[in-house]
């Protein structure tokens, strides 16, 4: 949607998709403020911003989340003065743009990185179980290493996540033993 606002916060233009989002007719959000179609917290949020660029301010960004064709729906408004002739601020501008899709294509991401996080979790553990059971000494050698390595990481300023993936990467450093027979692990 496309919009501009007079100093008074009413509106002097705005396209047909601005119209559609505040649910009025054709024509009809001209010379109205956002209380019309917004609540009053809301339409005080949109006010202070619209003041913000009537003082001066480049840009004022945000995000908005309504419900817009039956769903709740993400927008990213960037509001921009509009000068007269003289160059002085006449009016507040304003571009809007539906989010949703990137937003729900990020929370599906992160989502997803979180279950293949769990996952690999899951696969070191299973992994250092089969490792203790196969031999026992092994078992209790790479979970001291894992501890070590994830008290080395710490205290030299490693961020959790970089402690949780070398602590992880310990406890794999004799994976290979599972398929080492016993005759050659237990030699003399």
């Amino acid at each position: 949607s496309v919009f501009a606002k007079d100093p008074d916060g009413r509106y002097v233009m705005a396209n047909a998709k601005a119209e559609e989002i505040a649910r009025v007719g054709r024509g009809e959000l001209l010379g109205k403020t956002d209380d019309v179609f917004v609540s009053a917290d809301e339409a005080e949020g949109y006010r202070a911003g619209d003041d913000q660029i009537l003082a001066g301010a480049a840009t004022v960004e945000g995000e908005d989340t309504i419900e817009y064709e039956g769903h709740p729906r993400t927008f990213r408004t960037t509001r921009f003065p509009l000068f007269d002739e003289t160059g002085a601020i006449a009016a507040v501008g304003g571009v809007a743009v539906d989010v949703s899709v990137e937003r729900e294509a990020i929370r599906l991401r992160d989502r997803s990185i979180e279950e293949l996080r769990v996952s690999r979790q899951e696969t070191v553990e299973r992994l250092a179980r089969a490792i203790d059971r196969h031999d026992a000494s092994t078992g209790q050698h790479i979970n001291r290493l894992a501890a070590l390595a994830a008290f080395l990481g710490s205290r030299m300023g490693l961020d959790p996540d970089r402690v949780d993936l070398l602590r992880n990467a310990a406890l794999m450093h004799d994976v290979g033993k599972i398929g080492t027979p016993d005759s050659i692990l237990r030699k003399p």
